[in-house]
């Protein structure tokens, strides 16, 4: 399996060097629970099983939008950030999507 999925401390690092942001280990958790919520999701569990990354992302944009908005009082930094900055969302989004997708999808792989 080629990786090419960044750590989640990377994704801090990348974050904050790519956006100016001063994210830190607690903001780290925040992301944890993220891709805890998604991993256990059903409906991601079984498109993970059935489908390509590409076409398990359709649904997995639909979802992680609602994983952050449940979690807003968590973070309310990250929260906007992600809500208000498209490039931001979509570094994040897309590492989580690899980060979830290689989870569902290889059990194997799962932690």
């Amino acid at each position: 399996m080629r990786e090419n999925s960044v750590k989640l401390s990377q994704l801090i690092d990348v974050l904050n060097n790519r956006f100016g942001t001063d994210f830190n280990q607690a903001d780290q958790l925040f992301f944890d629970q993220i891709v805890e919520a998604a991993v256990n999701t059903e409906a991601l569990q079984q498109a993970a099983q059935v489908n390509s990354v590409n076409k398990f992302g359709l649904l997995f944009e639909k979802i992680v939008e609602s994983l952050f908005v449940e979690r807003v009082d968590q973070n309310e930094n990250i929260f906007a950030r992600y809500m208000n900055d498209n490039a931001f969302q979509n570094v994040v989004s897309e590492w989580l999507l690899s980060e979830v997708y290689k989870r569902l999808s290889d059990p194997d792989n799962s932690r």
